[in-house]
């Protein structure tokens, strides 16, 4: 599986399936977590996540930006961002 940006929207993935549209947004991120892919990126101002099984992407943070995500051995994703000068780290089940 892959993500990444065209224009303003953020597209997706996975073998021989077709692109699907995640929805507008920029520096996207993606990891394989034990529950399937996750997805991290900047909407507008704000830091969304795409949880394996969602229809529909979470917000974490209203002022985040520049994600970057690892999976973790219990099955959970750790995603760290900035926001306002610091950088945050919050772990996703």
């Amino acid at each position: 599986m892959t993500i990444w940006r065209r224009d303003q929207t953020v597209f997706t993935t996975s073998g021989d399936s077709r692109e699907r549209a995640l929805g507008p947004g920029r520096n996207p991120t993606l990891v394989a977590a034990r529950a399937g892919p996750f997805g991290a990126w900047t909407r507008g101002t704000s830091l969304v996540v795409w949880k394996p099984g969602a229809t529909e992407p979470e917000t974490v943070d209203e002022d985040g930006a520049f994600p970057s995500a690892a999976a973790l051995s219990d099955g959970s994703v750790a995603v760290a961002w900035e926001s306002k000068g610091a950088t945050l780290i919050r772990t996703i089940r």
